[in-house]
């Protein structure tokens, strides 16, 4: 998924309330009232990402959701582990029908929320990246983080990739492969490209 503007991704990113919500009425998440962020945290710190259980999958959805709005270290910490996460169509979507064009933001919530926490949530993902156990977790990271710094403040993807490379310095073999893997990454992505080469500027 490539993202052409500014604008674009913030359509996107706030969209994704609606399928969110109309998916959670589909069953009430066990135990755990979503209806409040705190709520929602907590129930996310139970469950895994890495669930096959539908109600559970549900569940996780409008609760990732429901922290679009938030940017404190303890919901960007229960959110990380979520990167992976990957919502379960609807029944309108497996049918061909989707409200909003197919997007990797909807398909995985947690990189469009993540996003939108801006610059508390750099450190964090950059930790994710280095220490991460998969490519896909890597690479949702990294959109995660250069997304970060489309907010309309001025800043540039280029800033997120510089931010890679001077973290890659001084770390274990493990870590600064994954950091540079994201870099590389990095610089494929749209979000990228339409830096007028900033970006690989950054990288050299």
């Amino acid at each position: 998924m490539h993202l052409k503007s500014t604008s674009r991704f913030l359509m996107i990113v706030m969209s994704m309330s609606l399928p969110l919500w109309m998916h959670a009425q589909e069953s009430k998440c066990p135990d755990v009232d979503t209806s409040s962020a705190d709520n929602a945290v907590t129930l996310l710190d139970r469950l895994s990402p890495n669930t096959t259980d539908i109600q559970e999958k549900i569940c996780i959805e409008h609760a990732i959701g429901r922290l679009a709005q938030r940017k404190s270290d303890r919901d960007i910490s229960v959110l990380i582990p979520y990167l992976t996460f990957k919502r379960s169509k609807t029944a309108e979507e497996q049918n061909g029908f989707y409200l909003h064009p197919p997007s990797e933001l909807l398909e995985y919530p947690a990189i469009g929320v993540l996003a939108r926490a801006g610059i508390a949530v750099r450190k964090p993902l950059v930790d994710a990246i280095a220490g991460a156990s998969s490519q896909e977790a890597i690479q949702n990271a990294t959109k995660a983080l250069l997304l970060s710094y489309q907010r309309g403040n001025g800043e540039s993807a280029a800033n997120g990739i510089s931010l890679l490379k001077t973290t890659a310095q001084n770390q274990t073999e493990t870590r600064t492969a994954h950091l540079i893997e994201a870099m590389r990454y990095g610089l494929t992505l749209d979000v990228c490209k339409q830096s007028h080469n900033e970006c690989d500027k950054a990288a050299q």
